[in-house]
């Protein structure tokens, strides 16, 4: 009789675990996969933009976070098992959306889960990504290696991209109807202003840049910005064509080439610069842009949020709090029955100012006092106090 009573009581908890499991399962799933690790600066940006959002927009969907982190092994075989991580992730969990952030998760894992439009041309499709994948990291593997395919699902979830610095369509994002996003194009017109800014600043007496040296790792990301780059019209200082080093000593040879030439530097993706040619270790980014500021002759502009920490002077960045709202927003209107066709690919209309005070004296410039007052505002600012 005594463990009769016990029956009763078992059955609710087995009811309630049941509703509870059941209740999840009908709430709306989110998936977050965020190429990088949680402890960049930028990761943090973005995250806290989608929680800015869901805070003012209440929804009750279910978010879940995924780490790729493949910032920290930059090898073939960490992005095969870091990918395969994610679709197992995916298979399990059955998102409706699957918001993926930056260049490498749209290559490792969004092109697999595209929802082809029937007239696309995607026959070599895989074949490029791996391609684009294996450059400089291990050529001879190709799409198979990197299980690059289309799952051809039934109902493969809405794909939601950000945080990509050239166009889409090296994923095969526009061939598809369940992608759209937002770019993390950078603000060429803030930053020409800036170039002109600290042209005017120059003091009297000090020789002038004559012209603009863009320089970046050699990565696919740095590369898929180069039209944008070039075909963006810089005035008043010469645009020189962009240059990508694959390693420190190659770094060094255009910073110093470029104080012969009179440029400055604008210096955007520089995470992939191996400490010698064919090693397999990266400089540290604060070696690497400590170093570039104190051998620099001219002023040098960053472009990512990352260089003020690095050691860089100035930056113009796109900002990750407004890459993650806009992904939720869009996210959100999916789940609500949106089509994603409906929603056009969006640009970043924001963009953050970072200075450290003590290099802009340093090298005695007297730049406009908005410098300061927006990369205090948006706590981006270092130097005197």
């Amino acid at each position: 009789m005594e463990k009769l009573k016990f029956i009763p009581i078992t059955l609710l908890i087995l009811v309630l675990t049941a509703g509870v499991i059941l209740h999840n399962q009908q709430k709306s799933r989110v998936l977050i996969v965020y190429s990088y690790d949680k402890n960049l600066d930028w990761v943090k940006q973005v995250d806290r933009g989608i929680v800015q959002y869901l805070a003012k927009n209440p929804s009750g969907v279910t978010i879940r976070r995924h780490y790729m982190e493949v910032n920290k092994y930059k090898n073939c075989d960490y992005y095969r098992i870091a990918a395969n991580d994610v679709k197992l992730t995916i298979q399990d969990w059955q998102p409706q959306v699957v918001v993926i952030v930056d260049d490498l998760g749209q290559a490792l894992v969004g092109a697999n889960y595209l929802h082809f439009k029937p007239d696309a041309k995607s026959a070599d499709l895989y074949d490029n990504i791996a391609k684009s994948l294996a450059t400089g990291i291990c050529p001879n593997n190709g799409k198979a290696f990197f299980n690059l395919q289309n799952l051809n699902l039934a109902t493969p979830p809405t794909l939601i991209f950000a945080g990509v610095n050239g166009d889409v369509e090296q994923y095969g994002y526009r061939l598809a109807d369940n992608v759209t996003g937002i770019f993390e194009h950078k603000n060429l017109l803030a930053m020409k202003e800036t170039i002109n800014d600290i042209y005017e600043a120059t003091p009297k007496g000090n020789k002038p840049p004559t012209s603009i040296q863009l320089l970046g790792d050699d990565s696919a990301t740095s590369r898929s910005e180069h039209d944008l780059f070039n075909k963006f019209k810089w005035a008043t200082l010469i645009w020189k064509e962009p240059k990508y080093a694959k390693n420190f000593k190659e770094w060094q040879d255009i910073v110093t080439e470029s104080n012969k030439n009179g440029s400055m530097l604008l210096v955007f993706n520089y995470r992939e610069i191996r400490e010698e040619e064919g090693g397999k270790s990266f400089v540290p980014t604060t070696k690497l842009i400590q170093w570039t500021e104190e051998q620099a002759k001219y002023p040098v502009l960053g472009a990512s949020t990352a260089f003020l920490d690095d050691g860089g002077m100035l930056t113009i960045a796109v900002p990750g709090y407004e890459q993650g709202e806009i992904s939720m927003e869009l996210a959100t209107k999916i789940i609500g029955g949106v089509a994603p066709s409906q929603l056009p690919y969006r640009e970043p209309k924001q963009f953050s100012i970072g200075m450290n005070k003590k290099l802009v004296e340093k090298r005695s410039l007297e730049l406009p006092l908005m410098y300061e007052a927006f990369s205090r505002e948006s706590n981006n600012f270092k130097g005197t106090q």
